[in-house]
């Protein structure tokens, strides 16, 4: 049995209606039944198989169910765009890549000549925005120029009204952010068609609707629950599978707040040919040794891992190997040739020797 959790005062936003819509119909196509419940002891001890789908915004909440639902043996499937764990139990998730996000966003606007960013509208108790304030940070190291929104839109706005010349270009963790400072800044008299530059996140409605419209980045809320559906079956399916975690693509689209400017992705400079890739760990001899020594002995049956045991403690001759392990001289000869072929070694001395550096007699 699937069930589903969902976070109080979560369930009026529009990105919760279209990952709940996505969900039922993913699990009608696929013939699975989800019971809604709103305390984890709703879940059926006698359900083997049960898994709790998670659908929320706030990462304490995020942390009292995941550990409640691994408390019981269900599977916890969160529907967050948290980018990183957010517990140390085990858990499966489906989320937007935050980092391919805000990568594009800021891609985007620095080919366009947009170099002066700040991030917009951080919400300290959201599951994913202090993730993409950490993220803005590491792709532009312009760690002082997040704006937190911990109190309301109109106190965010205040905050940044004496810093708008300091920028040309302003990343909104949300659509509601990019409305709210696209209306507040036409009303000091900047035009962000032309002299601030925003970019929203969510690509919602009201992003086409308003006057200017707001480029955005889209969050592919519509199939989130083709994914959660896919990693329940799996996991009941594969009791050997611990966690899965799904990131979903975004896109970007170009409106008016960023004067329609296209966008030409950097082309990414080809490695020079001639230059080889370097990895000391597996250029390390001692650890190709220890590899094909790995692999030889994974395909080792029975009877060849006999023979070597003869072969390490007593140096037996082939007819005495032969004899040893209940086969002829010809079967002898030709698994000792697999096993040496294994080893890239050339004589079964040579063997030998190789085999005692790393295995006891």
């Amino acid at each position: 049995m699937l069930y589903l959790m969902v976070e109080e005062g979560y369930t009026h936003f529009p990105w919760f209606q279209r990952s709940l819509r996505s969900i039922y119909n993913a699990s009608r196509k696929k013939r699975i039944s989800i019971q809604r419940i709103d305390r984890v002891d709703q879940v059926s001890p006698s359900n083997q198989d049960a898994g709790v789908l998670l659908l929320g915004a706030t990462e304490s909440w995020f942390n009292r169910q995941m550990t409640a639902v691994n408390a019981i043996g269900a599977c916890p499937i969160s529907m967050t765009n948290r980018g990183d764990a957010v517990t140390d139990k085990p858990y499966s998730s489906v989320s937007m890549d935050l980092r391919d996000s805000l990568r594009l966003a800021v891609d985007y606007l620095h080919s366009i000549g947009r170099k002066k960013l700040a991030i917009y509208g951080v919400n300290p108790y959201s599951s994913s925005d202090p993730w993409r304030a950490e993220i803005f940070v590491r792709a532009t190291g312009r760690e002082k120029d997040v704006y937190y929104n911990r109190v309301n839109l109109a106190e965010l706005f205040a905050q940044f009204q004496p810093h708008v010349k300091e920028y040309d270009g302003v990343i909104c963790v949300n659509d509601y952010a990019a409305v709210s400072l696209s209306r507040h800044l036409q009303a000091i008299g900047v035009d962000p068609t032309r002299e601030l530059y925003i970019v929203g996140g969510g690509n919602m409605n009201l992003t086409q609707l308003c006057k200017p419209s707001i480029t955005s980045i889209s969050d592919d809320y519509e199939h989130f629950g083709d994914a959660a559906i896919s990693i329940y079956q799996m996991a009941v399916k594969e009791k050997t599978i611990l966690s899965v975690k799904v990131l979903m693509h975004s896109c970007l689209h170009i409106r008016e707040t960023t004067g329609n400017e296209p966008y030409v992705p950097k082309k990414q400079s080809p490695v020079p040919i001639g230059t080889p890739d370097y990895n000391p760990f597996y250029q390390d001899e001692e650890v190709a040794e220890m590899a094909r020594l790995e692999w030889m002995h994974h395909l080792c049956d029975e009877t060849d891992l006999l023979l070597l045991d003869h072969l390490l403690k007593e140096n037996l001759s082939y007819a005495e190997l032969a004899d040893q392990c209940f086969i002829s001289v010809t079967a002898a000869k030709y698994r000792m040739k697999k096993i040496e072929g294994l080893c890239g070694i050339q004589s079964r001395a040579e063997l030998r020797n190789f085999l005692k550096k790393y295995i006891s007699l």
